[in-house]
């Protein structure tokens, strides 16, 4: 079964690159704008690929906390300025 990961950025370029990304590499894909989107459990999901809002970066990674309660799910975060793939 391929890994599954969750891809959460708020521009929608940068969804579909990673999205790209990871689809060649054969995961299964999943993209949302922002935490308020997501439906269902994010237990379904190996990891979260988070694209940092640059405004408030710790807000969306608080909001994945929470739903997360005591659950453990790898969130990799990028910074929108320093990624090498949102070039």
């Amino acid at each position: 079964m391929p890994k599954s990961v969750l891809v959460i950025d708020a521009i929608a370029t940068h969804r579909i690159r990673f999205a790209a990304l990871l689809d060649s590499a054969h995961y299964t894909v999943t993209t949302a704008a922002t935490t308020g989107e997501l439906k269902g459990d994010l237990k379904a999901y190996d990891l979260v690929l988070l694209g940092l809002p640059e405004d408030q970066p710790g807000s969306e990674i608080a909001v994945l906390s929470k739903m997360l309660g005591q659950s453990s799910l790898p969130i990799l975060c990028l910074d929108a300025k320093r990624s090498p793939l949102r070039a």
